[in-house]
């Protein structure tokens, strides 16, 4: 019984060194990106994201500059998301009459805010074809 209390004393004491490293760790990470210096690192992160992260992005701008961009929301209306439902249901039911079981997953769809120039755009990136669905030019003076 002793050696099962001092296994747990040296779990716990393990796990509470290692929460405090981790701690050490975060708080050193967060004072790297603080202030002014957090803000001159930012152009360089944006260039690492597009180049390894959001290529697709980068092909659908056509070498236009890229100043920021945000992940936004994917514009459907109530009408789209009912016949997606409906038409996945039906499916469903058709599979399930011959005797498969089918089971059925959404796309992937991302939408991006795009500042590029002194222009606005609306990217949505589909898995079957990305596009360009509008763009709104501003003036930022």
């Amino acid at each position: 019984m002793i050696l099962y209390i001092g296994i747990f004393a040296v779990i716990v004491v393990v796990c509470v060194f290692i929460s405090l490293m981790m701690m050490k760790k975060q708080k050193e990470t967060a004072r790297k990106y603080e202030g002014d210096a957090g803000i001159a690192l930012a152009p360089g992160i944006k260039d690492e994201l597009l180049l390894q992260e959001f290529q697709e992005l980068t092909k659908q701008m056509n070498g236009a500059p890229i100043e920021a961009f945000t992940q936004c929301a994917y514009i459907a209306t109530v009408g789209d998301k009912v016949a997606s439902a409906a038409a996945t249901a039906a499916k469903t039911v058709a599979w399930a009459a011959v005797g498969v079981k089918a089971r059925y997953s959404e796309r992937d769809n991302a939408s991006y805010l795009v500042l590029s120039n002194n222009e606005l755009h609306y990217v949505f990136l589909t898995m079957v074809k990305p596009k360009i669905i509008w763009f709104l030019t501003m003036n930022l003076y």
